[in-house]
């Protein structure tokens, strides 16, 4: 299964600039996005080629055209939450939960906390509120098998060489490629 995470600080203005092309060609199962910076309604105004997905939003309602977590998947999920477990940063467009048959996603776009101490603040209690969901999930979840980082196959997003899982660099192109 080809699972594929991006921030793409604004999703239309990567559609517009045909950095999507890679997306609409590869066709991965699940593709995830951060920073989308715009609601669903302007999104399916602007994406074209995504027919093939089942698509699940959130937006910034606090700060609309900030922020904001898409997935688009080929398969569909049982279940998509937009905030955690209580509710919390629902309004501000970070999170989306899609629980599958045999796996948990979580899309989420962690704030970053510079600028003042208010913003750092929010950051910590954010990572407060995911910790206490990661718990709570992880007392649900059945291990399914073994892997580690070095298992993962990694491919540049720049030129599409397929890189090992310890791999930092691509030798064809020269980016850096940052694993999370």
């Amino acid at each position: 299964m080809d699972i594929i995470s991006w921030n793409t600080n604004s999703l239309r203005k990567r559609f517009n600039d045909g950095h999507l092309k890679w997306f609409l060609d590869g066709k991965p199962d699940i593709l995830c996005v951060q920073e989308t910076k715009a609601n669903e309604e302007q999104l399916n105004e602007t994406l074209k080629g995504f027919d093939d997905y089942n698509s699940f939003y959130s937006s910034s309602t606090a700060t609309p055209g900030y922020s904001g977590v898409a997935i688009f998947s080929k398969i569909k999920p049982v279940n998509v939450e937009d905030s955690f477990i209580d509710g919390n940063f629902k309004d501000e467009g970070r999170i989306l939960k899609a629980v599958f048959d045999e796996f948990t996603l979580l899309n989420i776009y962690f704030p970053s906390g510079a600028g003042s101490s208010e913003k750092l603040k929010h950051k910590f209690e954010f990572y407060e509120y995911f910790l206490e969901e990661t718990k709570i999930m992880q007392k649900k979840i059945e291990m399914h098998g073994k892997g580690s980082l070095e298992d993962i196959e990694i491919t540049c997003p720049k030129c599409g060489k397929k890189l090992g899982g310890n791999e930092t660099f691509c030798g064809v192109c020269g980016s850096k490629v940052w694993k999370r």
